[in-house]
């Protein structure tokens, strides 16, 4: 039997390709694609705990095949597993960290296109958002929302960023339902780009969360993690040997 078949297939790199082009920022002089930075990130965790699952699976079948059930046998793949994963664990949470850093920046540009900054520090974009949100208040509570909609909605800029700079939705004159209604339709409007860069890069997280997961379930036993015999056997070594699983 092949090793791989007994491996989720969650674990496979291919599940980051299929979303590839959604990272694709331009092409370089050979016409080849030239992706995001995050969709390397999320890819070389998947193939580092691929080649981590590979490794064990076919340890673990070479032994089964042998016939070595010896103790002696038994705590090597046990402590080869630990480290193993460890590695594992380790690769997935960095790569999740910088996944998260790329969010972040691309939040950070977010805010910089919309001039949310800007209206908070420039003293006459201050002054200029201070005036809109007065105008916004002024109107009838159950129109205030819609008008903020409809200016978005109009490419009005300064409308976004006088609201959204507010520091609080009561500084409109909206609730904080509204006020989130009103980022999300700026963010679509202006920033479409970033937003769809940033949903690709959640999809990226869920694989990696899902594959780090799946690698848990298959192969912790073997390090003692989880409730099954193999990782109850394997915590008691590692309890007579005064050390941790």
């Amino acid at each position: 039997m092949d090793p791989s078949s007994t491996i989720s297939i969650s674990v496979d790199p291919g599940m980051a390709d299929a979303i590839a082009d959604q990272f694709t920022l331009s092409t370089d002089a050979t016409g080849q694609p030239v992706r995001h930075a995050a969709y390397t990130s999320g890819r070389g965790v998947l193939a580092a705990l691929y080649e981590t699952s590979t490794g064990l699976a076919s340890a673990e079948q070479d032994i089964k095949r042998a016939g070595l059930t010896d103790p002696a046998t038994t705590d090597r793949l046990r402590r080869a597993a630990t480290a193993k994963m460890n590695a594992a664990r380790k690769s997935a949470s960095d790569g999740l960290a910088a996944l998260q850093a790329h969010v972040d920046q691309i939040n950070a540009g977010i805010d910089t296109e919309l001039g949310i900054q800007t209206a908070r520090t420039d003293v006459n974009e201050n002054a200029r958002a201070g005036e809109i949100r007065s105008f916004i208040r002024s109107l009838p509570q159950r129109e205030r929302a819609e008008a903020i909609r409809r200016a978005i909605t109009e490419g009005d800029k300064a409308v976004a960023a006088a609201v959204l700079s507010g520091g609080s939705p009561f500084a409109s004159g909206i609730t904080r339902k509204e006020l989130d209604f009103a980022r999300a339709d700026s963010e679509e409007r202006f920033c479409k780009p970033a937003v769809q860069l940033r949903e690709s890069i959640g999809k990226m997280v869920g694989l990696v969360e899902t594959a780090m997961n799946a690698t848990e379930k298959r192969f912790g036993p073997l390090t003692g993690a989880g409730d099954s015999p193999a990782a109850k056997a394997a915590r008691s070594l590692a309890a007579l040997e005064g050390g941790a699983a």
